[in-house]
């Protein structure tokens, strides 16, 4: 059976239409993911001070939790059992969007 097409219908299809939209939503959503990132790692470095700097960074933030790499495996152990709970309620204090679920200590 041949399909017949009905007047005055269109041939674009509707991902085609969608396309330009999805496209500027992706890129009003990663501006503020970034922000949001900068805010999240400058925060954690004026928490941490200076002397902390060269022993713990930043590596990622996604979905509320924040990735920390830690340079040696006793400032791990410290953290994770000691500080991990303050570190957190600061860093909440400090940046109030986006919320801060959790820590994670990483070596390396």
């Amino acid at each position: 059976m041949k399909r017949v097409r009905k007047s005055g219908s269109t041939t674009d299809s509707p991902i085609k239409k969608i396309a330009p939209l999805l496209e500027d939503f992706l890129d009003k959503m990663r501006p503020r993911k970034e922000r949001e990132k900068t805010a999240v790692f400058q925060a954690w470095y004026a928490l941490v001070g200076p002397r902390m700097q060269d022993l713990t960074s930043p590596v990622s933030f996604y979905e509320g939790v924040l990735t920390v790499s830690v340079k040696t495996h006793t400032l791990y152990t410290f953290l994770c059992t000691h500080e991990t709970e303050r570190l957190l309620q600061e860093m909440r204090r400090k940046v109030r969007k986006p919320r801060i679920k959790n820590i994670r200590f990483k070596i390396g």
